[in-house]
């Protein structure tokens, strides 16, 4: 019944005094960022950049598709200081069908020159009919390549990198930022939406230009966002549309937009359920249910109803604990003080943030510990061994307490599981009596502890 976690802190765990390498994160306008895997362990997801060797060929002389307004390559006739009085509306479709319009704001202010040449490519008619061709779903949507593939720059020429690191122009879900490639002054044409709010996304601050923000046109953000993507190739992240999600008509406004809403993640509807719920569990099974289970069914089901009296009457976690370690069936990790304790995600649910939040706060310890360790051993306080010993048992300390914080998901788990452990409010504590369907594996005691 239980489901393995792989987890990242022991793989920071090395010899004290050995240099922590940063995880590489680049962009660049032949692929933008490509969540990888490390969604799962609240590693930064370091974007994936195939690179494409050479420029494509320029088969005949840039023509605009329509004749520009507003002219923004002329700063005599628009001034920096001005860029903020437009805007632009994106009218999006796939395969055709209309999605509606994203209308998005702009930051002058933090990033003039790429607000500009944005404005310009919009004013010129550029982005009309081209698609977005990488999607990823917990992270962006990228878009604005010439050729619909990812390595294409625009008649335009590379710009200078406006990167920052100020809070007020920070990446997350709707802010509208520039693909590169590893040359931080190599952005041209391509763009992207944040599409998610997760370390990956964070982890672009100061590293990759942000100008403008999403004020309106969520349902259009979400709808190509959701676009199923075809599998990724050699493990990479799935990206590529299996539809065809195109900016039919990108135009600029001068002025305020006269429609706007709250930019934020959509929630998903969970029927009034939690999001996620830490519960603490006693599996009470029976011979055939689990290779280590000798009693007979009937039993194990007077056993269960018994612990589940006694279980409704404890006062502390601790009481509740203690019949855990006497009565559980599921396996125990040697030295655990707190067994049986599970976080579920509910179905729909993308983001753990609670994670999130706790690795951050362990890998702060972690890193603490190892610098306090590296001083140890230059003032000869301590021994390597001495180091490496406590590295490793502090190491595996904040792992156990990490592991119990990362919620899996409701599928992996047994159907009643998530039925009881979702319906209970903290405190309280439900039965999930054996089926073989929802709960194969015998009774479950279930308190929820968070």
């Amino acid at each position: 019944m239980k489901t393995t976690l792989i987890l990242p802190l022991l793989l920071l765990v090395a010899a004290c005094g050995s240099d922590q390498g940063a995880a590489a994160t680049t962009v660049d306008s032949s692929a933008m960022p490509a969540a990888s895997a490390a969604a799962a362990t609240a590693n930064v997801d370091a974007p994936v950049v195939p690179q494409t060797p050479g420029k494509p060929l320029v088969k005949k002389p840039y023509v605009p598709k329509r004749d520009a307004e507003f002219h923004f390559e002329n700063k005599e006739t628009i001034a920096d200081a001005d860029l903020g009085d437009y805007y632009i509306k994106m009218h999006c479709s796939i395969d055709g069908k209309s999605v509606g319009a994203m209308t998005l704001v702009f930051w002058p202010e933090v990033a003039p020159i790429h607000v500009r040449n944005f404005l310009r490519y919009c004013d010129e008619g550029f982005y009309d009919g081209l698609t977005y061709h990488r999607i990823i779903r917990d992270f962006m949507i990228q878009g604005g390549c010439p050729n619909g593939i990812g390595n294409g720059d625009g008649p335009h020429g590379n710009i200078k990198g406006e990167f920052s690191k100020d809070k007020k122009y920070a990446h997350k879900y709707g802010v509208l930022s520039m693909a590169r490639d590893n040359s931080p002054d190599s952005a041209s044409c391509q763009f992207y939406i944040c599409c998610e709010e997760t370390p990956s996304v964070h982890n672009l601050d100061g590293k990759y230009s942000a100008f403008g923000m999403l004020v309106n046109g969520v349902k259009t953000l979400e709808a190509i966002a959701d676009t199923k993507v075809k599998p990724g190739r050699g493990g990479g992240s799935p990206s590529s549309p299996m539809a065809k999600v195109t900016m039919d008509k990108v135009e600029v406004i001068k002025g305020v937009p006269t429609e706007t809403e709250t930019v934020v993640m959509p929630e998903p509807d969970l029927g009034g359920e939690p999001a996620k719920v830490s519960v603490q569990h006693i599996l009470i099974s029976f011979k055939g249910a689990i290779p280590s289970a000798t009693r007979s069914k009937e039993d194990a089901e007077k056993l269960a109803l018994e612990v589940f009296a006694k279980a409704k009457a404890c006062k502390s976690d601790a009481e509740y604990t203690a019949l855990v370690k006497e009565h559980t069936d599921d396996s125990v990790r040697p030295g655990d003080e707190n067994p049986g304790v599970y976080a579920m995600l509910n179905n729909k649910v993308r983001r753990d943030a609670d994670f999130e939040k706790k690795y951050t706060e362990l890998k702060g310890q972690f890193d603490a510990l190892q610098a306090d360790l590296k001083a140890a051993v230059a003032s000869k306080s301590m021994t390597e061994a001495e180091a490496q010993a406590e590295t490793q048992r502090v190491g595996m300390r904040l792992q156990s307490e990490l592991e119990k914080s990362k919620g899996m998901p409701r599928a992996q788990l047994v159907p009643a599981f998530g039925n009881v452990g979702f319906k209970l409010e903290v405190g309280e504590v439900g039965l999930a009596p054996y089926d073989k369907k929802d709960s194969k594996f015998g009774w479950h005691i279930i308190r929820r502890v968070r």
